[in-house]
């Protein structure tokens, strides 16, 4: 059922709570970004600079005060523990009892929210915090606090020249953070620089104001233009294929036993498949924005009616294959596997311009591309996290322990092949603890589109594998520590490399034989599906 969460403030002036005791270089740039801009709106709005550092001044040290108390609510080391910590259910009367003299069930009243049969509270703990920071004696910080926030959310809206200063402070936090020396390079910074006049405005208004605030109407316009009925309706006949020999492949497990494989398939014919765009769109014709009021009124206009949307889902059941797209934006050039709710979603951005699905493709090249990336996605359902949660995605094992046992044992061995690799000269290791779980549905998807091929008369395996290897490829330098210590996702080259490996109709397809770069003895190969 839809519910109402009531989970810890993430609303900090810098960077995260941590950084009230210890700040870093980033949080200390955000800062001087923060106090800039406030600065900058209560001098339009008339507070002599005494006034202004005191109400800086004290909503830090609100949030100094806020930021301990999140730092106390949690003592989880594990998912399970986790979990068991922050699933507390309880009615409104039981909120009211643990609020302290923080009002919150009148603002729960004043929004709608008091009408939930029961109410998640993530951490009570930090409920109580905020309930004795509600005192008196911490009015003015509490008010500054709201008044520095609200500013600081109102400043892309009051006028151009206050939005072109917020970009400019936005942009030399960019630069000049650590992170943004490793971060992956924008693939259309180039594009974007060479923007002017009309396109460079459009640009801003998409990235800043209607992305932000309207996803799903603009959502609708790109897949208006990128996908047709006909691509979704011959994905989902694709999908279909997949898992009806993912079943298959899964019952051929002969190191599982006849218990787990049947829960296996269980969990499988559970999934739910989110795929290209939603059925059914969110109606905003009750949505009314007048040219004449600000731009303020206007997104005040927009989250209130996103508010209203919310308020009718509370108490309703919530349906498996719903698709919220404000938090999945179908505009993602993404695919991903959801344990929570154990479900593949493959959105609309990968599927532009044909790139990774086009109707008129040659049945290799489809298995190699969009196929292998939804075999890739059912994998993840049972690698090494996606295992932990059952066919409704709630977090409990549905393994017998020797089943449990002979998983983990196939999960170590390819994560102790992984760590072995030297990607590249004079690269100092790698995690297979970090990629395994990657490695695992890669693996998992090749064989599945490999069992599916054998199905196929004249099935050509080299433009299979050929186009497979496309898929991944790249230019890149030696610059890529970081992603050794930090990716999830292996290397793109051995992706195609390791992952290929691991059967033996690659081997075939190429003459590939022991003392061959390229050769992996039967006993050394470690894929787990």
């Amino acid at each position: 059922m839809n519910t109402v969460i009531i989970d810890v403030t993430d609303q900090y002036t810098l960077d995260s709570a941590n950084s009230y005791t210890d700040i870093s270089d980033a949080g200390k740039l955000k800062m001087q970004v923060s106090n800039t801009s406030v600065r900058l709106l209560l001098s339009k709005l008339g507070y002599s600079d005494a006034k202004i550092n005191g109400i800086i001044r004290d909503c830090y040290r609100f949030e100094t005060r806020l930021a301990k108390a999140s730092q106390l609510v949690s003592s989880a080391t594990d998912v399970e523990s986790y979990l068991a910590e922050t699933d507390n259910r309880c009615s409104f009367s039981e909120l009211q009892a643990l609020q302290g003299d923080f009002p919150l069930t009148e603002i729960l009243a004043h929004y709608g929210y008091d009408i939930a049969e029961s109410y998640s509270l993530t951490y009570p703990k930090f409920l109580a915090s905020v309930g004795i920071l509600y005192n008196a004696r911490y009015l003015d910080e509490i008010k500054a606090y709201y008044m520095v926030h609200t500013l600081q959310d109102c400043m892309p809206l009051v006028d151009r020249d206050t939005f072109d200063r917020l970009q400019e402070m936005t942009n030399e936090i960019s630069e000049n953070t650590k992170e943004s020396e490793t971060e992956a390079p924008d693939p259309y910074a180039e594009t974007k620089g060479e923007l002017s006049g009309e396109d460079k405005e459009t640009a801003i208004l998409l990235d800043n104001f209607i992305g932000k605030y309207l996803s799903e109407p603009l959502d609708q316009v790109y897949i208006a233009r990128h996908c047709t009925a006909e691509q979704k309706a011959a994905l989902k006949d694709l999908i279909a294929r997949i898992v009806t020999y993912y079943s298959e492949m899964l019952y051929a497990e002969d190191w599982l036993s006849e218990a787990a494989r049947e829960k296996a398939v269980d969990k499988l014919s559970n999934m739910t498949v989110r795929a290209v765009y939603p059925d059914t769109f969110t109606d905003y014709s009750g949505l009314t924005i007048n040219a004449s009021e600000t731009l303020v009124d206007a997104v005040a206009a927009i989250n209130a009616f996103h508010m209203t949307q919310r308020v009718e889902k509370i108490n309703t059941k919530k349906e498996r294959n719903e698709w919220d797209m404000k938090a999945l934006s179908t505009t993602q050039p993404n695919a991903m596997y959801q344990p929570s709710d154990n479900s593949i979603n493959i959105l609309t951005g990968i599927m532009a311009d044909g790139f990774m699905f086009n109707v008129d493709d040659r049945y290799e090249e489809t298995l190699a591309k969009i196929g292998m990336i939804v075999g890739h996605e059912i994998t993840h359902g049972f690698d090494t996290s996606g295992y932990r949660f059952d066919k409704d995605g709630y977090y409990q094992s549905w393994w017998t322990p020797d089943d449990l046992q002979a998983f983990q044992l196939r999960a170590s061995k390819l994560s102790n092949y992984y760590s072995g690799i030297i990607p590249y000269p004079g690269a100092t290791g790698y995690s297979g603890d970090i990629v395994k779980g990657e490695a695992i549905a890669d693996m998992g998807g090749v064989k599945c589109m490999l069992g599916i091929a054998e199905g196929v008369p004249g099935f050509d395996y080299e433009l299979f594998f050929k186009t497979y290897a496309m898929m991944w490829r790249m230019k890149d330098t030696y610059a890529i520590e970081s992603a050794l210590s930090s990716d999830e996702h292996p290397l793109n080259f051995l992706r195609v490399n390791a992952t290929l490996q691991q059967f033996e109709k690659f081997y075939e397809t190429y003459d590939i034989k022991p003392g061959d770069g390229m050769y992996l003895a039967p006993d050394n190969r470690v894929a787990v599906w």
